[in-house]
Formats: structure tokens, C-alpha cells, sequence
């Protein structure tokens, strides 16, 4: 069968280049679910792929991105706009935002009913470190 669930959480090698590959597969792509935790994406291509990603099940990006400034406007505001402009198959997206986000646009995301957003604050991303990294599919 085809590939449907893929993790290449931590290869912070992959960067924005590993993104834009991505970017340019996940639309045609049979994958239902990515984990992509801290592979060191900028908040261009979180956005990016969140966009590419919109008819997969679950798209797992946190750790990624959560020290762009603003984030609330490189991040968090187009990832709004995008699910109130686009029809989306996505049920979870996992994001990680900085400390001191801002509450309304945190509650907005949260307040998304398709996809479920999950928020993790950056300052979390250490201390959970083991629980997210438990699948054994890591592909490095």
C-alpha cells in the first residue's frame, strides 16, 4: 500500500528547502497524517504546508516556527484566513506559538471547529519532548 503516515519530526536539516519539497507533494499525495516536529521551518512554510496539506487528516508542525515576529501575523493570521477561505479534509493541526502570544488570536485558532487546532506554547516544546516522540516511525 501506498504511504500514509509519515514523521520526520527533529531533522532540523530540512529546513525551509525540505519544506518547499513538501510543499510541492503533499497535495498529490496518498499521506493522511505528517508529524513534523522542530525540523526548523519558518513561518512562511508552516503556512505553506498547512495550505498544501489541507486534505490530510492530521498535520503535526509545532516546535516550528514559534519564534517568527509577529508570529501572529506571519503565522497565526494567515493559518486563520486560509481556514476561513478554503474547504479543509485536515480534523488536527498541532502548532506551537510563542510565549505571550496573543489571547484573541490564540482563541481563534482554538475556536476552530475543522480543523481542531492544538496550541503549544513554545516554552512547552522541551519539556514534552518524550511524550511527542513515542511513534518510533522517525525517518532521519
Amino acid at each position: 500500500g501506498a504511504l500514509e503516515h509519515l514523521d520526520i519530526s527533529q531533522c532540523t536539516a530540512l529546513g525551509d528547502l525540505g519544506a518547499s519539497f513538501l510543499v510541492q507533494h503533499l497535495p498529490r499525495s496518498p499521506l493522511k497524517s505528517v508529524a513534523a516536529y522542530r525540523c526548523n521551518f519558518s513561518g512562511r512554510c508552516v503556512v505553506e504546508l498547512v495550505r498544501a496539506g489541507l486534505n490530510m487528516e492530521v498535520l503535526d508542525l509545532k516546535a516550528n516556527a514559534s519564534h517568527e515576529v509577529p508570529w501572529e501575523a506571519s503565522v497565526a493570521g494567515p493559518i486563520l484566513q486560509l481556514f476561513r477561505t478554503q474547504r479543509s479534509a485536515l480534523r488536527v493541526l498541532v502548532l506551537s506559538h510563542p510565549p505571550g502570544a496573543a489571547a484573541g488570536v490564540l482563541a481563534a485558532l482554538a475556536a476552530l471547529e475543522r480543523p481542531k487546532v492544538i496550541l503549544v506554547d513554545h516554552e512547552q516544546n522541551n519539556y514534552n519532548r518524550d511524550l511527542f516522540d513515542d511513534t518510533g516511525m522517525h525517518v532521519h
